[in-house]
């Protein structure tokens, strides 16, 4: 569904063991081959040496921006769509407080995104 789909030269699907395994290996894979729209551990200003860097960036811009926010504005700040937002929070992996009445009342406070974060393997 990415505009950016069309330049998808290939796709390779690879089994591991658990999750860290994995993490790790789509780590080594984006950081030798520096993918384009892929910018979490593809950034010219990392630094390699502190692979910890993007998490604690990302809750310094959670913590300093606001208390709460929309399903849209949280899906922006995690780099995701704000369908796989409204999934996390129908399935439970991430919380979040109704303010009003209707889906556009959901709100997720800055604390709850850092406990997603923390919950997927954030320190």
């Amino acid at each position: 569904m990415s505009e950016w789909a069309h330049e998808i030269a290939s796709i390779e699907v690879c089994h591991f063991d658990t999750r860290e395994e994995a993490i790790a290996a789509e780590v080594a894979a984006i950081k030798s081959e520096k993918p384009k729209y892929n910018f979490m551990h593809n950034r010219p200003d990392k630094r390699d040496d502190d692979d910890d860097d993007d998490c604690v960036r990302l809750i310094r811009r959670i913590v300093e921006l606001r208390p709460a926010y929309t399903v849209i504005e949280a899906a922006r700040v995690l780099d995701v769509s704000d369908g796989t937002v409204r999934g996390l929070i129908k399935s439970g992996q991430m919380g979040s407080v109704n303010i009003g009445a209707g889906a556009k009342s959901t709100r997720i406070t800055g604390w709850q995104l850092i406990d997603y974060i923390e919950s997927i393997g954030g320190k």
